[in-house]
Formats: C-alpha cells, structure tokens, sequence
C-alpha cells in the first residue's frame, strides 16, 4: 500500500487564475538556496476540493525550484501533509523512499510520483522525499494545512468524500 501519496478524484481548474496572477503580481518569494517560496490568495483557487479542504485550514503556497537542482532526501519539518499540483515542469522528478541509507546514502525501492496534467495529490511530508529538476523552472502549487492533523486523518478524510 502507498501510504508516499494519494492522487485525489478532483482536477485542478484554477491553472488560468494562478498564471493570470503570477503574470500581473510579483508574489513576496523566500528564498533558501535554489528553492522558492511564496503565499498567493486563497481566491485565486476556486476548486471544489480546496473548499472542502478548507476545514483543515489550509492555505496555498507557491514553490519553484530551479533548473538542475537536486533537493536531497528529507521530510518537511513544519507540516505533516500538502495537497500539491504540478504548474510547471520540463522534466523534473519527486521521489520517496522511507528506508534508512545506507553508509554511501543509497536507498533501495524508491517509489516515483508521476504528476499528471490537472492531478491533485495529497502528499505526505513526513516520508522520505527528494526532488530532481533537470528541466525548466518547476513551479508547484503547494496547499499546507495549518492544523497539526496527519496525513492519515487527511487522507481519511479526503476518501470519505470522494476528494
């Protein structure tokens, strides 16, 4: 069983809203090394699924990573689960991987999440993940729940209501 992430029933409509904004709006971007960060309105996503979501308190974040960047294996420190969306990718990689390296860093049995076009994912943090981008600037919606609900409650939650 995956317990890495859930792809969600729901599809992704507000791509044209977040593009629009992002064409009109310099977003307050964070930095730290080759990676971005920024908080957009919570209008600009008018789907269903984020609604629903919306008892959980979640807010939308931006994340872009740059080209040829490697983020190396760890779990997120501050939240134990995101819905994530694929905006922008040429040809990137997210990987999890729950077993302990070895003493060269190698990992065995490493699971790929392949991003579909308008696919929604519930992603669960607190598992071992890196990321791989060797195409253009990736750009990932990135949902974050403000609650400290875990991805298993989340996940419950998202199947009892056909999420």
């Amino acid at each position: 069983m995956n317990d890495y992430y859930l792809k969600l029933n729901s599809q992704f409509l507000s791509y044209e809203s977040i593009m629009s904004y992002l064409k009109h709006n310099e977003p307050p971007w964070r930095y730290n090394y080759h990676i971005g960060q920024a908080r957009i309105p919570s209008e600009l996503i008018k789907d269903d699924f984020f609604k629903n979501l919306s008892r959980f308190q979640i807010y939308p974040l931006l994340i872009k990573m740059q080209p040829t960047f490697f983020h190396k294996w760890h779990t997120d420190a501050t939240r134990n689960a995101a819905v994530n969306v694929q905006l922008i990718s040429g040809h990137s990689h997210t990987v999890f991987n729950d077993d302990p390296a070895d003493k060269f860093g190698h990992k065995e049995n490493i699971k790929e999440l392949i991003y579909e076009p308008n696919g929604i994912y519930l992603f669960n943090t607190q598992k071992q993940h890196a990321i791989m981008n060797l195409g253009c600037e990736r750009l990932v919606l990135s949902c974050t729940f403000e609650t400290d609900d875990s991805y298993e409650t989340i996940k419950r939650f998202c199947l009892e209501n056909n999420l």
